[in-house]
């Protein structure tokens, strides 16, 4: 292993710089119109500029490896050659907003306003690399390095998109609301007839609070309010660019004739000139409640959002000699549901007053159409078929337990392909889903779900008492599953790196290791052989963990000094306090998740986990 004090010093390794420059400027000009009231008319115009440049410089490295039997060291090198990496990118971002605003108010009770928008960005990126080596090492520019093995690369992109944007509303009285909005969008990703998508919305409210028949039979109401609204919005942001362009692309390189390689071209694909947007339409509605001037407070949304012509590609059978790729097409749906509730309550008893504010939150996404290829038998289309099925549900094979003897395993189904030679007591006993007497690829199914919750939760509250306060944050999530593989369940990975002592002290393990006869002691962990000789890493519901958790995310205590104490000094305010975040996790009975963040998807621990900080510090007030 390296020396990282010796590697890590600029002189010895060399070094790795960025340089960025910025340039943001905008003119936005705003006339508001003398002979009509309340119109206005607003341009925009703005230019944004990013100059970056990296430059990476690595010396030639040696280090020295110990022999512990000769007692001697040996120098390895761990670079040759030194090299120069360097690359120099600009990125022109010009934007421009025209618009046409309106709002006036009629007999103090018609509230009118509307926008009209037009708005258009072409943005332009170029940037250029090169890179070479040196034998000599010592001036770090990428002129003085070696012909050999050198490379030059760079790239010129273009993007533009443009729309109108158009917005009229209407309240009355305050009573009943509505708004009409719509986009007009074009995208240089689509041809000419399929550039341009229009996505329509409308919203209404009614504040029932505000009739007078409910405040003359429910005046404790502070607020009731309804609301619902429905639109269309285009997204083209998961497709590729020109697809409706037959041509070419760099291919690679070729010899042709008797010469060396050449740079050749191939093509690029079939086109696809009907590829347009694809769409969402999001249905919310809702209701909002107050109750004597905010004692009581609640806030309800349902939502849906159903998306259709989703990017895929067609997949089929083709014959060899067709020799194209497929273009991607509007094929793929799916729809969204769920809903979100908000609670509230404040009140103020004497000199004490406290806020407490609840929220929970739902949601579940299913697939709609999914693009594949045709079911070869009525399992493969039970397996791999998500046409119409709920998202992010974790397949893999069933554990059942852990085998507990010798006896237990041969009278198992087969799982290792040897008629369970290879197995031993502790290994993951699977279940035989389609009772052939065989475990294999054909005996996955539904385990879990994946990593991304379907439940949000949190609980904000806040109390103070005769300059005492306290004000604590929870969240937590459920409905979701952490898979746990890598690091924290191979004992010697990336040369001893996992956690071998713990994985070796709750293995099973005979109770003598030199006598092959000695009782098998239970543990949690299979027994440890060398990796690959068992199937207990696939995809398994031992693996797989409940990720539910709730948080104490933050906590604060404070006090504020009475003015009595500091009305002497120039001082208006002064506050004391002291919090923490991150301070508890509640993750239910599994130990594995006491010791891991359920809030990373990762499932080898490869992240840099939460920090748990405390903070003492006063407030003043001149």
């Amino acid at each position: 292993m390296a020396n990282p004090i010796h590697s890590s010093y600029i002189d010895n390794s060399g070094y790795d710089s960025r340089l960025r420059r910025e340039f943001n400027g905008a003119v936005d000009l705003n006339w508001k119109l003398p002979w009509i009231s309340g119109l206005s008319l607003r341009a925009m115009v703005a230019y944004d500029y990013k100059n970056s440049e990296w430059k990476t410089w690595q010396k030639a490295l040696s280090d020295y490896q110990y022999n512990q039997a000769t007692e001697i060291y040996t120098e390895v090198a761990l670079r040759k050659k030194a090299s120069l990496e360097s690359k120099m990118e600009n990125l022109f971002m010009p934007t421009q907003q025209y618009s046409i605003n309106y709002n006036h108010v009629f007999n103090e009770k018609h509230d009118v306003s509307g926008l009209l928008l037009w708005e258009a960005y072409h943005d332009r990126l170029t940037d250029v690399l090169g890179f070479r080596e040196s034998s000599i090492g010592i001036i770090d520019d990428i002129s003085k390095g070696d012909t050999e093995n050198q490379n030059a690369s760079g790239k010129s992109v273009e993007t533009a998109h443009a729309g109108l944007v158009g917005r009229f509303n209407y309240a009355y009285d305050k009573k009943y609301l509505i708004e009409f909005n719509f986009r007009y969008d074009g995208s240089f990703k689509f041809q000419r007839d399929r550039r341009w998508g229009f996505f329509p919305g409308v919203s209404a409210g009614w504040r029932i609070s505000e009739e007078r028949f409910f405040k003359d039979n429910l005046p404790q109401f502070d607020n009731i309010k309804i609301r619902g609204s429905y639109a269309k919005v285009g997204d083209e942001g998961d497709f590729s660019a020109f697809q409706y362009l037959d041509g070419y692309v760099y291919g690679g390189s070729y010899v042709l004739g008797t010469g060396g390689l050449s740079t050749g071209l191939k093509s690029s694909g079939l086109a696809n000139p009907w590829l347009t947007w694809y769409e969402s339409q999001i249905m919310n509605f809702g209701f909002e409640a107050s109750f004597k001037n905010g004692l009581i407070t609640t806030e309800f949304d349902w939502f849906r959002r159903e998306r259709s012509g989703l990017p895929a590609t067609r997949q089929g059978t083709f014959p060899t000699i067709f020799g194209e790729s497929m273009p991607q097409e509007n094929l793929n749906s799916d729809i969204n549901t769920g809903f979100e509730l908000t609670l509230g309550h404040r009140n103020k008893i004497g000199d004490f007053g406290y806020n407490v504010s609840a929220n929970f939150s739902a949601t579940r996404i299913r697939y709609g159409y999914v693009e594949r290829a045709a079911s070869t038998n009525l399992y493969d289309n039970w397996q791999n078929n998500n046409n119409d099925r709920n998202k992010d549900i974790r397949w893999g094979k069933t554990v059942v337990g852990q085998f507990t003897s010798y006896e237990d395993i041969l009278n198992s189904p087969v799982q290792d392909n040897n008629a369970n030679r290879s197995l031993l007591p502790g290994d993951l006993k699977f279940k035989d889903l389609n009772g052939d007497g065989i475990i294999d690829g054909n005996d996955s199914g539904p385990i879990g779900h994946g990593a991304t919750p379907r439940m949000y939760y949190g609980l904000n509250m806040s109390i103070d008492y005769k300059g005492f306060d306290m004000t604590l944050f929870l969240q937590g999530a459920a409905g979701h599953d952490i898979y746990i593989s890598g690091d924290i369940l191979d004992p010697f990975i990336q040369q001893g790196l996992g956690n071998g002592f713990a994985f070796m002290t709750d293995r099973w393990h005979r109770a003598d290791p030199a006598d092959p006869n000695s009782e098998w002691i239970a543990g949690n962990m299979p027994a440890a052989r060398v990796t690959g000789q068992v199937d207990n890493r696939s995809d398994n519901s031992w693996s797989l963990h409940k990720a539910d958790y709730l948080r104490l995310k933050t906590l604060e205590i404070g006090y504020t000094l009475p003015k009595r104490w500091i009305q002497s000094s120039k001082i208006d305010r002064c506050r004391i306090y002291f919090n923490g975040n991150n301070l508890l996790t509640f993750t239910g009975d599994d130990e594995l998740l006491k010791n891991i963040d359920p809030e990373s998807n990762q499932s080898r621990l490869r992240y840099y986990p939460q920090l748990k900080t405390f903070n003492l510090g006063v407030n003043v007030v001149f």
